[in-house]
């Protein structure tokens, strides 16, 4: 339903090796206001990196036009020090006007540096976003498009905490050559099946064999802004509508029982359009595979029809869900067990450059095995290296 959704997707899809693309929009880390953010948080443990220092000197708008970045670049071309060093001590080529706004912005990166190691990381983010009116710019408004950028920002945010929660080097460093693996490894894919993932409204006119609607949950589909208005919830319903009817063989709807979206932790309803649904056209795979999975002892919904699915298999490598989808083009690779992807019986079978896949960190190459200490070694590009046991440690080679 929003674009800020596609974040987590696309960390696990690039995580676990699937192929995919974003159609009629932009993947998350190249979209312009997070490309912002970002170039804020490398010129504050760079300097020098004078791309991202011309990218926000002017980002919000604070009057520091092309006239006189181009007066700061020849400065410090001439006097050979990087541009940031310029700030410091201004041409007098500058009038009194363009000198005062780049005063400030040097005033502003330094308030940062000065507070950066005096925060947790994700602290920090939301600081630096509010200091520098990266966030503020698309509050207040009624603008879709606005709106959107806003919802991404609070995302960006979320992925930062994300890496707090889950990496052991917590520095805003880090942080930024995660990032920097992530796109690397995105790039990297090349293939002709592949995941698609686009909003509602870009699926207008579309139609795929297998569909996902992720997120059918109030408050998100439909969205907390059409909840008062009778006329924006029935436009959710026809999209809605049009989501489903994308479907020429398999419709799968999702929703989360916690859901973390804005840094924000969320316990949504299930979305009342699954209510108007009819009853015969739906089968309830959550409610047996969750209670069997999680353990949740939450008697079986009353509006979903009681069939008895068989139950959806959630270890590492055991058939499950995957099989049923085997004879749909396309979505085959990643979901249904091969030879590539079965646990790996004898620990003897790995060898060092071995491509190995683990169930958390996704693909990564092995480094170094100790057989006396039954220990294996395993770089990952978005997690670098990380140590397991081999007797136990979740991981397959990849032939």
């Amino acid at each position: 339903r929003m674009h800020a959704q596609s974040r987590v997707l696309e960390e696990m899809l690039m995580r676990a090796g699937i192929p995919y693309r974003v159609y009629g929009g932009t993947r998350f880390y190249d979209r312009k206001e997070v490309r912002d953010a970002l170039a804020y948080l490398r010129l504050l443990i760079n300097s020098q990196d004078e791309v991202a220092l011309k990218r926000i000197i002017n980002v919000p708008k604070r009057s520091i036009g092309d006239a006189t970045v181009a007066i700061l670049e020849k400065e410090a071309l001439d006097k050979d020090v990087p541009m940031f060093v310029v700030l410091s001590d201004m041409p007098e080529a500058l009038s009194s006007r363009p000198r005062k706004c780049v005063t400030a912005f040097t005033d502003l990166i330094n308030k940062l540096l000065a507070t950066k190691d005096t925060m947790e990381l994700v602290e920090f983010v939301e600081f630096m976003l509010k200091e520098t009116g990266l966030l503020a710019q698309y509050e207040n408004t009624n603008d879709e498009e606005l709106i959107t950028k806003r919802e991404n920002l609070l995302e960006f945010v979320g992925a930062v905490q994300d890496f707090q929660n889950n990496s052991d080097d917590k520095s805003l460093e880090a942080f930024l050559e995660n990032v920097s693996l992530v796109t690397d490894l995105d790039m990297q894919m090349e293939a002709s099946q592949f995941v698609t993932l686009m909003t509602m409204h870009s699926a207008k006119g579309l139609e795929f064999d297998a569909v996902f609607i992720t997120g059918m949950e109030e408050g998100l589909f439909p969205s907390h802004r059409s909840m008062q208005d009778e006329d924006k919830m029935e436009e959710e319903r026809r999209l809605c509508y049009v989501g489903m009817t994308r479907a020429r063989k398999y419709l799968h709807l999702s929703l989360a029982r916690r859901r973390s979206l804005y840094n924000q932790i969320s316990f949504g309803d299930r979305s009342r359009f699954i209510g108007e649904m009819p009853k015969n056209l739906m089968t309830d795979v959550w409610g047996k595979a969750m209670r069997e999975h999680f353990g949740d002892e939450e008697e079986p919904r009353e509006d979903y029809p009681r069939h008895e699915p068989k139950p959806l298999k959630m270890g590492f490598g055991n058939p499950g869900i995957g099989q049923k989808l085997k004879d749909i083009p396309g979505v085959t690779k990643g979901f249904v067990p091969s030879k590539a992807r079965e646990m790996a019986e004898p620990p003897a079978i790995f060898r060092t450059g071995d491509r190995v896949l683990h169930k958390k960190f996704g693909e990564g190459t092995v480094r170094d095995i100790d057989d006396a200490a039954g220990r294996i070694t395993i770089f990952f590009t978005a997690y670098g290296e990380k140590q397991f046991s081999l007797s136990i440690a979740p991981i397959a080679k990849i032939e």
